[in-house]
């Protein structure tokens, strides 16, 4: 099998973890606890399963022809896009992760609807969910994972002209990063599976470079990390 098969089949194996990993959880937790949950309550956890099972068949429907997908991708970015409220993305995550017991919540200090910007909104959310996967895997019990939104604006020193850009920022009070993991993150050079645990953040990586939107983080030892993306937005 050539370098790049095993690379590819690498990554599409991990993408395929997390919906199995939320569906056995949601299954165990309509077994478990069928007699303890009320009817809204059943509902909603199938719906989440509903969810769950839609990603898995575009995952198969993306990895059935690779080439294809990547056309499509590049062919989407052109399009100009209306980021939506996230809201619905951190309910999903406190309803998979809970039994971490985590407190996710999501803030916009700016209204996220405000302008558009050049990346596919289901890329988009999966970049999101990579993100809330990986702070998962490396905070403890009762820990805490914050998603915020904001628009930020800078002036071009050159042309005097403002800028805007709508950042997106995934926060934990996990373990933190290393100086080699946050390297290899704010570099454009790439990294082999093996190196590294956070084989979601790869994969996240590589999704951005498709919009030509860099991965970016702050951390330190035993204090979290920050992990943002900024994308111009248009008006």
């Amino acid at each position: 099998m050539k370098s790049e098969d095993v690379k590819n089949f690498k990554k599409l194996s991990h993408e395929f973890k997390v919906p199995i990993s939320n569906l056995n959880l949601i299954l165990e937790t309509l077994y478990e606890y069928d007699k303890n949950l009320s009817p809204d309550r059943k509902k909603e956890i199938i719906q989440l399963g509903i969810k769950e099972i839609d990603r898995l068949q575009d995952l198969i429907n993306y990895f059935s022809n690779f080439n294809i997908s990547l056309q499509s991708i590049s062919g989407n970015k052109k399009q100009l896009q209306r980021i939506i409220h996230l809201n619905d993305l951190t309910l999903i995550s406190k309803s998979i992760y809970f039994q971490k017991n985590l407190f996710i919540t999501s803030c916009s200090h700016s209204k996220s609807s405000i302008g558009l910007v050049n990346i596919n909104l289901k890329t988009y959310k999966n970049v999101i969910f990579n993100l809330f996967g990986n702070a998962n895997k490396f905070i403890n019990y009762e820990g805490w994972i914050f998603l915020e939104t904001d628009i930020l604006t800078s002036i071009s020193i050159f042309s005097f002209n403002y800028m805007s850009y709508n950042r997106a920022a995934v926060i934990d009070d996990g373990i933190g990063m290393t100086n080699n993991v946050q390297v290899f993150i704010k570099s454009n050079r790439t990294i082999s599976y093996e190196d590294t645990q956070r084989i979601g953040l790869c994969i996240v990586k590589e999704m951005l470079s498709t919009y030509k939107i860099l991965l970016n983080v702050v951390s330190y030892p035993a204090k979290g990390s920050k992990l943002f993306f900024d994308m111009k937005v248009i008006y």
